[in-house]
């Protein structure tokens, strides 16, 4: 059971995110250089890249710590 709203235009949202070209789970470095400069500027321990589907989050790229995949109605 789904415990978070859901938007009204999950379905266009949904389509956009599995129509990018090439959106994988493997980490690369221009998604790191990205973390990193947003952890610098922002003085944050953390930053991280996330990709919302239907029922799960992952993440293109973390700096700062370790996360793993998880249910998407765990995020914020």
């Amino acid at each position: 059971m789904r415990t978070y709203p859901i938007p009204f235009n999950e379905e266009a949202r949904l389509r956009a995110v599995f129509d990018i070209p090439g959106l994988t789970a493997q980490n690369e470095a221009l998604f790191d250089t990205i973390c990193e400069a947003a952890r610098t500027l922002l003085d944050c321990p953390i930053a991280h890249i996330s990709v919302v589907e239907e029922d799960s989050q992952w993440y293109k790229s973390v700096v700062g710590m370790h996360l793993d995949p998880m249910p998407k109605d765990t995020g914020f």
